[in-house]
């Protein structure tokens, strides 16, 4: 636990995997997957994801975010 504390990449690479492990929960929903990625509690994972959307509006305002392919790559993102 030290290390994914301490390093960085190691830090970034696990919580990549442990949003991966919550999407699959979430059967693919992205924006269930991100609350669960804080809490399973129905109440605290609503506030996060309510936190996120205020921040996602504030730095793109009402832009959609594009689904992801079914190979999880963005749409126009290089296969």
């Amino acid at each position: 636990m030290r290390r994914v504390t301490n390093d960085g990449c190691l830090n970034a690479h696990v919580a990549g995997w442990l949003l991966v492990e919550k999407r699959r929960a979430a059967k693919g929903d992205r924006h269930d997957a991100l609350g669960r990625y804080n809490s399973a509690t129905p109440g605290i994972k609503e506030a996060y994801q309510d936190l996120l959307e205020r921040r996602r509006r504030q730095l793109f305002g009402d832009a959609a975010i594009p689904a992801a392919r079914a190979d999880g790559t963005a749409p126009g993102a290089a296969r």
